[in-house]
């Protein structure tokens, strides 16, 4: 997965512009089926920026861009986080899909799907205080990438707490 931190260029002006979508901005594996997703949602989000929605809900927005180049930095500014989120996501959230040959490969495929289960075992017992596992979640289209990407890391940290709380009970 790769990205391209800058999504758009516009003249000083504000009457032109430039602006990536799609594979232009972040090329996915194809196996994962995010290509595709991530390119339509490139261009939805362009034409609510250029519309002057919000570019993540599509809801109207009070303020209008004034001219081409304000819409395309709001593009730039609310969908580059979401871009970034998404890469991560894709980065860690099915890694082991295939049989890998190498036994470091498949030691990284165990840890991977104990985490998982862990997190889902988590989120049952917990009555939902902790996320579900993201892999489970990303084409819930009510939660944005940027908000399991953040709700993975605050369980990632709750779990580290965690960790040291057992170990500094057990006198380590």
């Amino acid at each position: 997965c790769q990205y391209s931190p800058g999504l758009q260029v516009s003249h000083p002006d504000g009457k032109t512009g430039v602006v990536l979508v799609g594979d232009a901005v972040h090329a996915f594996p194809p196996d994962i089926g995010q290509g595709i997703n991530a390119g339509l949602g490139d261009v939805e989000a362009l034409d609510r920026a250029l519309q002057g929605k919000d570019v993540i809900t599509g809801k109207d927005n009070p303020t209008k861009p004034s001219n081409l180049a304000e819409a395309l930095t709001k593009y730039e500014n609310d969908r580059g986080p979401e871009i970034k989120a998404l890469i991560r996501l894709s980065r860690c959230a099915a890694p082991y899909q295939y049989s890998q040959p190498l036994y470091k490969d498949r030691i990284g495929k165990f840890f991977w799907s104990t985490n998982v289960a862990l997190r889902l075992l988590l989120n049952k017992i917990s009555l939902g205080l902790f996320a579900q596992p993201c892999v489970m979640r990303l084409m819930d289209k009510q939660v944005t990438y940027r908000k399991l990407v953040r709700q993975a890391d605050i369980t990632t940290f709750a779990l580290w707490l965690c960790a040291l709380a057992a170990l500094w009970k057990l006198g380590w």
